[in-house]
C-alpha cells in the first residue's frame, strides 16, 4: 500500500543549481510569439526589479535552480534585447574619462531609439547602461545646431528667438511647462 502512494506522489526533479529559465513577455509580443528567456543568472543580478522579483520567488536563488513564470517588461522587444546585450558591456563616461568612448551597438540608432533605451534603464534600474546611453544621446546633440530640434527631444516649447543664456551667470535659463 505504501509504495502504490509512492508511485503516485510527484517526483523531485533534480536540476543543477546554476540553471536559470526566466521567460520575459514583450508589449510589442503576437500571440504565438515565444518570450525572450533568461538563461543566465549573472544576467538577472544587473536588473533589479528582475532580482528582487525571482527572489520573491526563491530567496536563495543564486545557489538553487531559475525556473519561474513569465515576467512582463512594459517595453518593446527589440528595446529588451539590446539592454540584455550591452548592460554588462557599458561603462558610464566620468569626469576623468579624456579619450573617445566606443558604444558599437549604438551607431546605427537614432535618438528615439536612445531615448527609450534610457527609459527602460529607468524602469530595470541599470543605472550604469543609463549613463552610458545618456552620454552617447548627449553626444549627438552636442552635433546639432538647431535648438528647436533639441528642445523638442525634451519635450520642451522653444521660441528659437528668445535668448535662454543668461549673461549675468552664464546659465541656461528654462521655463518648464506646468
Amino acid at each position: 500500500m505504501e509504495e502504490e502512494k509512492k508511485e503516485n506522489e510527484p517526483q523531485q526533479v533534480s536540476r543543477p543549481s546554476d540553471m536559470c529559465h526566466i521567460p520575459i513577455k514583450v508589449i510589442d509580443a503576437v500571440d504565438g510569439d515565444e518570450p525572450i528567456v533568461i538563461r543566465d543568472k549573472d544576467l538577472v543580478k544587473y536588473i533589479g526589479p528582475l532580482a528582487r522579483a525571482v527572489g520573491a520567488y526563491n530567496p536563495n536563488w543564486e545557489e538553487h535552480a531559475i525556473d519561474v513564470l513569465p515576467v512582463k517588461i512594459p517595453f518593446k522587444k527589440e528595446h529588451v534585447l539590446f539592454m540584455f546585450d550591452t548592460v554588462r558591456k557599458y561603462q558610464q563616461p566620468t569626469n576623468e574619462t579624456r579619450v573617445e568612448i566606443d558604444y558599437p551597438e549604438t551607431v546605427d540608432k537614432d535618438l528615439d531609439f536612445l531615448k527609450d533605451i534610457m527609459t527602460l534603464c529607468q524602469y530595470c534600474e541599470c543605472d550604469t547602461l543609463h549613463g552610458a546611453i545618456a552620454y552617447v544621446a548627449a553626444q549627438r546633440l552636442n552635433n546639432i545646431d538647431d535648438v528647436k530640434v533639441i528642445a523638442d527631444y525634451f519635450g520642451f516649447e522653444c521660441d528659437p528667438n528668445q535668448s535662454i543664456l543668461d549673461a549675468k551667470d552664464g546659465w541656461m535659463k528654462v521655463d518648464y511647462p506646468e
